[in-house]
């Protein structure tokens, strides 16, 4: 295998799609999916299209990509809270990794739920996981229902607060959530 400043090709193509998945999350989050091209997004990889293709069948690929990206980086952030956090806890980190992370939020909570189909699925099979977070919280982890309501209650506050800016102060954010989520100690 050839070797280029030290690393394979496997490695560079490996970093080169790292970057446009990374540029892409930058691109999603300023513009949006439906006003972004693959132009542009390798524009801001400083790459050119060539590598694109060369990961990607194409502009739906990338938001797929992208979207595992960032749901990764958001399921990794409430994973490693341990068997049984405090409610406050799994809220604090939640919000906390979307206040810090503003681009992968918006792909997150906006763009790929938005996209539908398969992208869809994508958000909702990690909706399912934080349900199953929420479950480690609840005296009634059975309720599959009314945690996948939860879920969704907690990802729309959080779509409220990323569509105004997070203008909200993140306190007030975390108190909207606690109220939300008081009856899963009843």
């Amino acid at each position: 295998m050839r070797q280029y400043r030290g690393s394979s090709g496997e490695e560079r193509q490996a970093e080169r799609r790292l970057q446009l998945i990374t540029a892409a999350l930058h691109v999603y989050g300023e513009l949006g999916h439906s006003r972004a091209s693959v132009r542009r997004i390798c524009r801001q990889a400083a790459l050119s299209e060539r590598y694109f293709y060369e990961s990607f069948a194409n502009g739906e690929a990338l938001l797929a990509a992208a979207f595992d990206y960032a749901a990764g980086i958001f399921i990794e952030q409430l994973q490693g809270l341990g068997q049984a956090p405090e409610l406050r806890v799994v809220l604090t980190a939640y919000f906390d990794v979307m206040r810090r992370h503003p681009n992968f939020t918006r792909v997150f909570l906006l763009e790929a739920p938005a996209a539908g189909g398969p992208i869809y699925q994508r958000f909702y099979a990690v909706q399912e996981r934080f349900s199953d977070i929420l479950a480690r919280l609840s005296r009634r982890p059975e309720d599959r229902m009314y945690l996948a309501g939860l879920a969704g209650g907690l990802s729309q506050i959080a779509r409220h607060w990323t569509i105004n800016g997070f203008a909200a102060p993140f306190e007030q954010v975390l108190e909207s959530a606690e109220r939300l989520c008081s009856p899963l100690k009843e």
